[in-house]
């Protein structure tokens, strides 16, 4: 691909991990909360902070109208289910926070690259105009380069790693509290 053509894929991937990584937190999140109103109770350890959580869960949602649309259509998760459709939504979501991640940042290393490869054409061009020899214009030599992209599939840490670490701390602090 071309100088222009990775500027180009610099900006969507930004936008599109940043897209999905958001989205993906907010329907986390809201999952999350949704799960912690209608299946806190009953918990032994925690008995006494149900209402609290509730109440503020109930001001969180009561706050953040503008997220109606996500309130109505995510499900609650049941942790008693782990098979369920809410369960499988819960977790899908965890997974897109990663991979959007994971897609910005591949975005952001062929920025860094192509940042490398701008200030090789500006030295290149002060050589040219030094030298009195201007052979090439930034133009021509923009459209010379061969930028090779990195692979979203590159960020193993980001998309494998980081979310099993992260499953089995969240699986022993659900144990421990007695989730």
């Amino acid at each position: 691909m071309t100088y222009h053509q990775a500027q180009k894929r610099v900006r969507n991937r930004r936008l599109l991990g940043a897209g999905i990584a958001l989205l993906a937190c907010v329907v986390f999140i809201i999952s999350l909360l949704k799960g912690l109103y209608f299946h806190f109770e009953g918990v032994q350890i925690l008995t006494g902070l149900d209402e609290i959580a509730k109440k503020t869960v109930y001001w969180i949602y009561s706050e953040t109208q503008f997220l109606a649309l996500f309130w109505r259509l995510v499900p609650a998760p049941s942790m008693h289910a782990p098979s369920s459709f809410s369960t499988v939504v819960l977790l899908g979501s965890y997974a897109f926070i990663f991979l959007g991640a994971a897609i910005f940042k591949s975005g952001s290393a062929l920025a860094q690259r192509l940042k490398k490869i701008q200030e090789e054409i500006e030295d290149e061009i002060m050589r040219q105009s030094v030298s009195g020899n201007v052979s090439r214009s930034r133009i021509e030599i923009e459209q010379s380069i061969e930028v090779r992209p990195p692979s979203v599939l590159s960020q193993f840490h980001a998309l494998y790693i980081a979310p099993v670490v992260v499953g089995i701390i969240l699986a022993i602090f659900g144990y421990v509290i007695g989730i």
